[in-house]
């Protein structure tokens, strides 16, 4: 789907034995978040960006990817109905995924609209649309 560069691949190699325990794949990505924007890096002519945009709604519609509504008080009271801990300046990811689950995921605009669904509120929504 994504697909490097000889000198990316290269760089990935390099890389990637200190990541021995990750899968391989969210290493590929998180080296992607972080240097995206070096072209030298990437082969965007041989990336099939269908592919991807078809693995990211799967994931989006599955939860394995939460985008949440950062606009509004929706998180902000979940997380004052639920947390109990004293500590608020931060979440661990395993709090920060239980405070997301099941909440709407924020549609986002890749390229035109993109729909989102959530298993808490099934109905489509489009990107320009605001949080309900």
């Amino acid at each position: 789907m994504l697909t490097l560069s000889p000198a990316g691949e290269k760089a990935f190699a390099d890389l990637s034995p200190l990541f021995k325990d990750l899968p391989t794949p969210d290493v590929r990505l998180a080296f992607f978040s972080k240097f995206f924007h070096h072209d030298l890096l990437f082969n965007y002519q041989a990336t099939d960006p269908a592919k991807i945009r078809e693995v990211f709604e799967r994931e989006l519609l599955q939860e394995q990817v939460l985008l949440p509504h950062r606009f509004g008080r929706r998180l902000y009271d979940r997380f004052n109905d639920t947390y109990l801990d004293t500590r608020t300046d931060h979440l661990m990811s395993d709090e920060a995924i239980r405070l997301l689950r099941g909440t709407p995921s924020a549609s986002i605009n890749w390229g035109t609209w993109y729909p989102a669904l959530s298993a808490s509120s099934p109905q489509k929504r489009c990107a320009i649309c605001p949080d309900t």
